[in-house]
């Protein structure tokens, strides 16, 4: 049935399997996890005020559900009092206690895929096979979600947060395409959900007072490059999107102590999106070449900082 389901793309359907999977779940910590993206139906609402294509809305609805189903049947296998992200005793500041978790081959198993589809998305691109980009791009998205997932996003406050900006990543994937400032608001309401994400970890506002000159200048000569070709109806957005990625990346490199991935994350993001900037409002098909692998690497950072 479940092949069916994958074959079919029917959500109902995936529902269905998702809800019966939740009543034979014998593991407590995987049944928050179903609950949470059964009760998340906020994306339902965004795609019909938009007037998205239906086909789209099917899609990413039997993306989550077949993600969830994968982990509910992963978890038949695995030894999970064995299997704890730290050693019994051990603490971290987002994670107080160890608890049950995927092993460390399934994720990068995960980021493997990810990073493949993410390679053929470019790929399709540049050869003019547009028909497959929007599919590869859900795969290479839906794999850092599933990253954070895997890796114990809802047992701690630094995860659940960290999971809601990577679902809007998500979500800006694939209505960017479409429209480019809702796939921009999207990204800047991710920005926000990372900047409390990080500060729930032990922030050294030394490093926060040494890097805020340097990162406000390089952000003031962006916006001086970029802001004459933007049309004025759309610069008020452009600036308010620089100030919060701007505000994300100095909330990082503040938890460098805690882990090099976030502020490495944080950077490579910032980057990638000077190039989208200039792919959209300056030209040159190469700027999406750059973005993208900054741009994917940087969310399998994220994604991958809950687990570490």
């Amino acid at each position: 049935i479940a092949s069916d389901a994958q074959n079919l793309g029917f959500p109902l359907l995936h529902f269905t399997l998702l809800w019966r999977k939740i009543q034979h779940c014998k593991h407590p910590s995987m049944r928050p996890i179903c609950r949470h993206i059964i009760g998340t139906n906020a994306y339902f609402s965004t795609f019909r005020r938009l007037r998205v294509d239906y086909s789209i809305k099917t899609t990413v609805t039997s993306v989550f559900c077949q993600v969830v189903i994968v982990c509910l049947n992963l978890q038949l296998p695995i030894n999970w009092n064995a299997m704890t992200c730290e050693q019994e005793g051990a603490k971290t500041p987002h994670r107080k206690e160890p608890r049950p978790m995927f092993s460390r081959r399934i994720i990068w198993s995960v980021i493997f895929l990810s990073v493949v589809a993410a390679t053929a998305m470019v790929a399709v691109r540049v050869l003019g096979f547009g028909e497959w980009r929007a599919l590869m791009t859900l795969i290479a998205s839906a794999g850092f979600v599933s990253v954070a997932v895997l890796g114990g996003a809802l047992g701690s406050r630094y995860g659940v947060l960290v999971l809601a900006a990577l679902i809007c990543c998500l979500l800006g994937d694939m209505l960017g395409p479409l429209d480019f400032l809702w796939g921009a608001y999207a990204f800047l309401v991710a920005h926000l959900f990372l900047i409390p994400a990080f500060l729930t970890l032990d922030i050294s506002w030394r490093a926060v007072s040494v890097a805020i000159l340097p990162l406000g200048a390089v952000s003031v000569l962006q916006l001086t490059y970029l802001l004459p070709h933007v049309p004025a109806e759309e610069q008020i957005t452009i600036i308010a999107y620089t100030v919060a990625i701007s505000v994300m990346v100095l909330t990082a490199v503040g938890a460098w102590k805690e882990s090099i991935i976030v502020p490495a994350a944080a950077i490579l993001f910032y980057i990638s999106d000077h190039f989208v900037g200039r792919w959209k409002y300056i030209g040159g098909d190469w700027n999406g070449l750059v973005c993208y692998p900054l741009y994917y690497t940087a969310c399998l950072q994220f994604a991958y900082s809950v687990y570490v």
